[in-house]
């Protein structure tokens, strides 16, 4: 198919929709970019995925699967809009945020830093959803609200501010927010009435934070203020690891790792950075057509139920646990970031392919090289 408009150098225009599309970055031919719409600088637009009107995709962002991006939205940073999401308006999603399942970004809604917006949750409005922040299941913000720092939002509409840590997690009436959690898991399931208690594996695979469930299992039970389970109750100890950095890719051995090191960290009352890392697929993704696309989005299948793990096990534990993630080399990326942070302590777990049924390379590695303490998890 051929188009009028002018192409500038370093450009061409895509065959399906006409769009402008940067000779570096990547555009699947099932993809749509509408004869307005732009694709720059290392931007991925994958899969059915449709960015049209006067939207754009740039720096190194990613667009995948059946997302939409239209209207005069802009996704850029290294932001990814997945599966079924939908980002229009005058909406903006970048940074390392991610915006996947069903969401909507729509209005002149900014999503940014490391947010997650999943499940069928809306934001428009002018509303703001920043740092380390999480808007699903049926959650709505809009207007002046501004969720920032830890707070968790997973069901009414929020139309006002939300302060770090705050967790609001059943319908809110109009103009007020119960919140049930003032500070980052302090009460582990206080809402609807619920014990303690959770299925390990209802989605047939290990759950991370799954850890043996004994009665007593923090040495007694402490009734919260709204009749839950406080989970913050005093233990012996020594004085242990302030920081745990633990690597997960969503193996049997690397979320037994994040059990492990989410044990120690109960105990010992320290802080877990939980870590994965994205990798480059290089060879193979020349060699097999649509490899990288499958890739990527399988990566961010394991991400969202890490971090739905988090959401869910994180508070059960009383434990202070984020999730970061990189690109790149499993080894530098997982040990920089180690250093980075002055971890006191690293698990990852053993390697299950055959040729590394000792430990595995990369926990070799690490144990040569690391500046801290590491324990390998079989």
């Amino acid at each position: 198919m051929s188009h009028s408009y002018a192409t500038p150098q370093g450009f061409h225009r895509h065959e399906n929709g006409g769009g402008l599309v940067a000779d570096t970055a990547t555009v699947a031919d099932t993809a749509y970019v509408g004869p307005n719409a732009r694709v720059f600088d290392q931007a991925r637009v994958l899969d059915m995925a449709r960015v049209s009107g006067t939207a754009k995709v740039s720096a190194d962002a990613t667009v995948l699967g059946a997302a939409k991006v239209w209207g005069n939205a802009k996704v850029y940073g290294t932001a990814m809009v997945l599966g079924a999401a939908k980002v229009s308006g005058n909406a903006k999603v970048s940074g390392c945020a991610r915006v996947i399942e069903k969401a909507k970004i729509f209005g002149n809604a900014d999503v940014s830093g490391n947010a997650y917006v999943f499940g069928s949750a809306k934001v428009s409005g002018s509303a703001e959803v920043l740092g380390d922040a999480y808007v699903y299941g049926t959650a709505r913000v809009s207007d002046i609200a501004r969720i920032s720092g830890t707070a968790r939002i997973s069901r009414g509409h929020i139309r006002t501010g939300v302060r770090d840590g705050e967790e609001v997690t059943r319908s809110l009436s109009m103009g007020k927010v119960p919140v049930l959690a003032h500070t980052r898991w302090t009460r582990a399931f206080s809402i609807c009435g619920q014990t303690t208690c959770l299925s390990a594996s209802e989605s047939g695979r290990p759950v991370l934070f799954s850890l043996p469930m004994r009665p007593n299992w923090l040495g007694r039970n402490v009734a919260g203020p709204s009749g839950g389970y406080s989970a913050k109750v005093f233990e012996f100890g020594t004085d242990g690891p302030r920081l745990i950095v633990a690597a997960v890719d969503g193996s049997d051995t690397s979320l037994r790792a994040g059990a492990y090191a989410a044990g120690l960290a109960r105990r010992q009352n320290s802080r877990l950075v939980l870590v994965y890392v994205h990798q480059t697929s290089g060879a193979l993704s020349a060699a097999v057509p649509g490899a990288a696309a499958l890739a990527m989005e399988t990566s961010a299948s394991i991400v969202g139920e890490i971090r739905q793990d988090i959401l869910v096990h994180g508070p059960r534990l009383g434990i202070d646990v984020s999730l970061v993630e990189r690109r790149g080399s499993p080894y530098h990326e997982i040990a920089s970031l180690a250093e980075e942070l002055h971890a006191d302590a690293l698990v990852v777990g053993a390697s299950m392919q055959a040729g590394h049924r000792i430990v595995g390379s990369l926990a070799t590695h690490l144990v040569r090289s690391a500046h801290c303490p590491v324990t390998v998890v079989p």
